[in-house]
C-alpha cells in the first residue's frame, strides 16, 4: 500500500510537471500569433523615442526582419521546452514498460499512419541536399538577405510545428481564438490608417498618410503587400466561420460571425483574387466538412454562406469592389490558353496578371534542374538561366520546384493531399479542432496557387497543419483510475458545457471511460462516437 501510495504520488508530481511544460509550450506559439500587435504598437507610438531596437524595426521593410528574430527566439525555447517535456515523459514510459521499442514495426506503422510526417522529412533531407547543388550556397541555406528564408529557417519550422502535438483540446482552441484576435487586430490598423487618414509630418515638414511599413499603401497591413495580407485572410475569416459553426453559444456566434465579415471587408478592399478563391472553397470545405462527419446536412454552415454572398454582392453593386471584373478576365484569359495558337507568346505571358509568364519561367527552371532546383531563396540567379527574370512564381507549389527541384515539390504536394485524403476517410473520428484546422488550412493552400509564401506567413500555416492531423503526446498514462475518470468528466464538461446534456450527473461505468479515446482526441459533438456511447451508458 505505501509502495502504492508513493507511486500515485510520483504520477502527480509528473504530470504537474508535464502540465506545466505543456501550458509554457502553448504560450510560445501564441506569442509568435500576436506578436504582428506588439511590433505595430511600438513603431506606431513609440518610434519617437528612438530607443534602438524600436527605431531599428521601425523601417517600412524591418517587419520582416522582427519576425524573424521572433520565429528564431521562439524555436529556440520550444526545442528547449519540448526536450525537457520529453525528458520526463520517455523515461517514465520505459520504466512502467508502457513504451516498447520495436523498430521494424515502429517504422511500419509511421509509413502506414503518418505518411505526411515522412514526407515532410523527405521535403527537409531534400532541401539540406539541394544546398550543395545551389547557384549560390551561401543563400540557400541562409536566405535571401533582404527576405530571409533559407534552409536554416525550415529548420526553425521543426519546433514550431511539432509543439502543436504537445497541447490539448482547450488549448488548440485558444490558439485559434488567438488568429481571431491578431486579424481584428490588423483590422482595426487598417481602418485607423486607410479611413481615417492618420497625419504625420515627414522630413520636409509636410503632413503626409501615414504607411510605416506598407509600401503599396492600402489595405495590406503590415504585409508590405496586399496580396501577402490577403493569403492571411483566407485563413483568417475561414477560421471564424468554422468557430461559430462549433459554438453552441450565442456570444460566441454573434462574435466569430462579426470577426468574418470584418475580415471579409478587407479581403473585398483588398482585391486578392487568390485569397477570395480561397475563401469560396473553404467555406464551402466547411459545409461539407462537418455534414460528413456528422452524417448529415448541416444547415447552421449555410450562414457564413450566406453572409459571406450578401456583403459581397452589396460591396460589388457599389463598386467597393471588382472581382466580377477580375473572374470574367479569368475566364476570358482560359478561353484564350485555350486557343494559344491564335495569339503570340507576348500576349500569351500577360495572361491571368502575368502570371502565365511566371508559371513558364518556373517550369523552365525545374527543366534546367530537375533534381535540386535552382536553390533555396536563390532569386538573383534566375536571370542567368531566364533573361531579365528576376521574379518568383506566385505559386507556392511552383516554388518548392524551381527552389529544390521536383521530387520535393511532388512531396510537398503528395503530403498536403494524404492529409485530406486522410481526414475524409477517417471523417468520423475528427475533432471539432481539426476539422476548424483543415477547413482554414484548405482555404489558404488554394489561395497558394496563386501566390508565395514568405518567411512570415509559413508559421501561422504550420500551427493550422499540424492542428488539423490530430497528434497529441499525452499525459493520461499517468493518472490512477479515479484520477483517469475526473480527467474525462471535466475533458467532456469542456466539450459539453453548452450542450444538451450534464455529463457530470451522468452515471459512468469503467467500461464507459475506457471507451473514451485517448486524452483529448474527443469526437465532434453530436457524432456516433465515444460522446453519445458514454451518454447513454
Amino acid at each position: 500500500m505505501k509502495n502504492e501510495f508513493i507511486l500515485d504520488s510520483e504520477r502527480k508530481k509528473i504530470n504537474i510537471t508535464l502540465s506545466i511544460l505543456r501550458w509554457l509550450i502553448f504560450l510560445v506559439p501564441v506569442a509568435y500569433i500576436l506578436q504582428p500587435i506588439a511590433f505595430v504598437f511600438l513603431t506606431e507610438y513609440y518610434e519617437s523615442f528612438k530607443l534602438n531596437v524600436i527605431y531599428f524595426y521601425s523601417a517600412q521593410h524591418f517587419y520582416a526582419a522582427w519576425t524573424t528574430d521572433f520565429m528564431k527566439y521562439s524555436a529556440i525555447v520550444l526545442s528547449f521546452l519540448i526536450v525537457v517535456f520529453m525528458a520526463f515523459f520517455l523515461p517514465y514510459k520505459v520504466n512502467t514498460k508502457q513504451l516498447k521499442l520495436n523498430p521494424k514495426q515502429d517504422l511500419k506503422n509511421l509509413v502506414r499512419k503518418h505518411l505526411e510526417l515522412l514526407l515532410f522529412g523527405f521535403i527537409l533531407l531534400w532541401a539540406a541536399i539541394s544546398i550543395a547543388f545551389a547557384s549560390d550556397s551561401e543563400i540557400a541555406y541562409n536566405g535571401f538577405p533582404y527576405d530571409e528564408h533559407g534552409f536554416k529557417f525550415y529548420l526553425m519550422y521543426i519546433p514550431l510545428f511539432t509543439s502543436i502535438f504537445f497541447l490539448n483540446n482547450k488549448q488548440k482552441r485558444l490558439l485559434l481564438d488567438s488568429i481571431v484576435i491578431l486579424s481584428l487586430a490588423f483590422v482595426i490598423y487598417e481602418f485607423v490608417l486607410d479611413v481615417c487618414g492618420v497625419k504625420v509630418l515627414n522630413d520636409s515638414g509636410e503632413y503626409v498618410n501615414n504607411y510605416p511599413v506598407c509600401y503599396t499603401f492600402k489595405w495590406c497591413a503590415i504585409f508590405r503587400n496586399r496580396n501577402f495580407y490577403g493569403y492571411f485572410l483566407s485563413f483568417a475569416i475561414i477560421t471564424p466561420a468554422a468557430l461559430f459553426f462549433i459554438s453552441k453559444k450565442r456570444v460566441l456566434q454573434v462574435y466569430y460571425l462579426i470577426a468574418m465579415v470584418l475580415n471579409l471587408f478587407i479581403l473585398l478592399l483588398n482585391k486578392c483574387d487568390g485569397a477570395f478563391l480561397g475563401v469560396i472553397g473553404g467555406l464551402i470545405f466547411i459545409l461539407c466538412s462537418f455534414s460528413m462527419a456528422k452524417k448529415k446536412f448541416e444547415k447552421k454552415a449555410l450562414i457564413p454562406i450566406a453572409v459571406f454572398l450578401v456583403f459581397y454582392a452589396i460591396f460589388e453593386i457599389s463598386g467597393l469592389t471588382s472581382y466580377s471584373e477580375s473572374f470574367i478576365k479569368i475566364f476570358k484569359d482560359l478561353f484564350k490558353l485555350s486557343n494559344a495558337n491564335e495569339y503570340t507568346d507576348t500576349e500569351i505571358d500577360h495572361l491571368g496578371s502575368n502570371r502565365i509568364k511566371l508559371w513558364k519561367d518556373a517550369f523552365y527552371v525545374m527543366k534546367v534542374s530537375p533534381l535540386f532546383g535552382n536553390g533555396i531563396d536563390c532569386y538573383l540567379s534566375y536571370s542567368k538561366i531566364i533573361p531579365g527574370t528576376l521574379q518568383i512564381p506566385h505559386n507556392e507549389y511552383l516554388q518548392v520546384g524551381q527552389n529544390m527541384g521536383i521530387p520535393a515539390m511532388l512531396a510537398y504536394v503528395a503530403a498536403l493531399i494524404y492529409i485530406f485524403v486522410k481526414s475524409i476517410i477517417n471523417r468520423k473520428n475528427l475533432t471539432q479542432m481539426q476539422l476548424v484546422a483543415l477547413s482554414a488550412g484548405f482555404a489558404y493552400f488554394i489561395s497558394a496557387f496563386f501566390g508565395n509564401s514568405w518567411a512570415y506567413m509559413v508559421p501561422y500555416v504550420l500551427f493550422l497543419v499540424a492542428m488539423s492531423l490530430g497528434y497529441h503526446v499525452s499525459d493520461i498514462e499517468y493518472m490512477n483510475e479515479e484520477e483517469k475518470k475526473e480527467y474525462y468528466i471535466k475533458l467532456l464538461e469542456d466539450s459539453t458545457k453548452d450542450g444538451t446534456f450534464n455529463i457530470s450527473n451522468t452515471p459512468l461505468s469503467a467500461n464507459a471511460v475506457s471507451q473514451v479515446v485517448e486524452s483529448d482526441n474527443v469526437a465532434p459533438l453530436d457524432s456516433t462516437g465515444p460522446i453519445n456511447d458514454i451518454h447513454n451508458s
